[in-house]
């Protein structure tokens, strides 16, 4: 989606975004955020809503805002000379990948404590998660511009309340996240390196291609071979329910007899004759016929 739901949150806007940067600095309005904005290119954009005018305005930045505390409910505190002020750059590193973006509420992230490292080399301990917003390439009629799903260049951005209140977008190559539960206290430094590659369980290949089979219990093995070897390395049958036996044999019985052999007699839960299942040896000549 290009314009996607927000959860709504409380925040501080600073005015002169309100006014195209030409007054304002200095001053709060008190807000409510509504939607994301997706512009390939450019930061994401936060429409949000203020009480004090009954308007929404839909081209905030990130570094527009000031997160609403509770301990501070008439005003935001923040003093610049002691509370270091980030600019756009060390507030979102990348611009959105794609019109396409979604957001994700990583539950698991919450509880959590993160450090984070700004593009300036700065350092903020101690942020708290709110969710995280991804993009992808979904209109496949629309060409692929961006870099949305190649894998060394994709980033997520989870959105991070700092310290000193301001709120910032970080990928996970910028992120260090501590659970006093599951973290230890001598942390290893994750020295990973970039996923490049495009991972795919259907890479094709020969004898790995069904077309022309239309087999219910079908098998990648050469025709002939019945569908559950339990005579061979990776069937032993000391698992096998009754149940489960039954079953199995129904199936050998379908694929290595002809129908007459068990015509009108029911073979267990997955007995369903079909003349031409699978070739059977020595009755290449055979009609599908049931006995008279």
């Amino acid at each position: 989606m290009f314009i996607v739901n927000t959860p709504p949150r409380k925040v501080w806007v600073r005015k002169e975004y309100l006014y195209d940067l030409r007054k304002g600095h200095g001053e709060y309005t008190l807000g409510y955020w509504v939607s994301l904005k997706s512009i390939w290119g450019r930061s994401f954009y936060f429409e949000t809503y203020m009480p004090e005018y009954g308007a929404c305005f839909d081209k905030l930045p990130i570094s527009a805002f000031l997160d609403w505390d509770s301990g501070s409910p008439e005003a935001p505190i923040f003093d610049s000379e002691t509370d270091y002020d980030l600019p756009l750059s060390d507030l979102q590193y990348w611009d959105s990948f794609d019109y396409d973006t979604e957001i994700i509420n990583k539950q698991f992230l919450h509880s959590m404590s993160v450090t984070v490292k700004h593009r300036s080399g700065k350092i903020s301990k101690g942020g708290k998660y709110v969710f995280t917003i991804d993009s992808c390439h979904r209109d496949l009629d629309r060409p692929d511009l961006s870099y949305s799903e190649t894998p060394e260049e994709h980033k997520s951005h989870n959105v991070i309340v700092l310290p000193n209140g301001q709120i910032g977008l970080y990928p996970n190559n910028r992120c260090q996240w501590f659970d006093e539960s599951l973290t230890p206290d001598d942390v290893k430094f994750p020295d990973f390196l970039v996923s490049t590659r495009r991972f795919s369980v259907e890479d094709g290949g020969s004898g790995k291609r069904l077309g022309d089979s239309e087999e219910y219990f079908w098998d990648y093995k050469s025709p002939g071979q019945t569908y559950f070897p339990r005579d061979d390395d990776l069937w032993t049958g000391q698992e096998e329910t009754p149940e489960e036996k039954e079953a199995f044999d129904a199936i050998e019985n379908q694929v290595n007899h002809p129908p007459s052999a068990f015509a009108g007699n029911y073979q267990g839960p997955l007995y369903a004759p079909y003349k031409k299942l699978v070739p059977i040896p020595g009755l290449e000549d055979y009609t599908g016929e049931t006995d008279k």
